[in-house]
């Protein structure tokens, strides 16, 4: 059975493509440079790393203090204009501030780390 043109054609352009990201390949000098591994693990970090100045915990304090607050208030109010009378709103009012606590608390947090000091 003999090879049809087409498979010829598909066969010769393979090598070709493969002949040519072959012979483009260099290889790093550094890819036989690596360092143990115990070694990586136990250097300290570089110093300007180690000294962080940012807001980030004045961020989270800020945040959370300012959303449970203000989440606590909007839940209080929501709570008291019940059409079915007065009723005790104390876990439903606490339980939408520390939701609103740990929303703040992560989004001051965030917003404290681009700021650098």
């Amino acid at each position: 059975m003999a090879p049809t043109p087409l498979s010829i054609s598909l066969l010769l352009g393979l090598l070709l493509t493969l002949a040519g990201t072959a012979s483009a390949q260099q290889l790093s000098p550094r890819l036989f440079d690596v360092e143990p591994v115990a070694a990586v693990r136990l250097t300290p970090p570089p110093a300007d790393t180690a000294s962080r100045r940012d807001y980030r915990w004045l961020g989270t304090a800020i945040g959370a203090v300012g959303l449970g607050l203000a989440v606590g208030l909007e839940a209080r109010a929501y709570c008291g204009n019940s059409e079915n009378g007065p009723r005790d709103c104390t876990g439903f009012t606490i339980g939408w501030s520390l939701a609103g606590a740990a929303a703040g608390g992560a989004l001051g947090h965030l917003v404290g780390r681009a700021i650098h000091r």
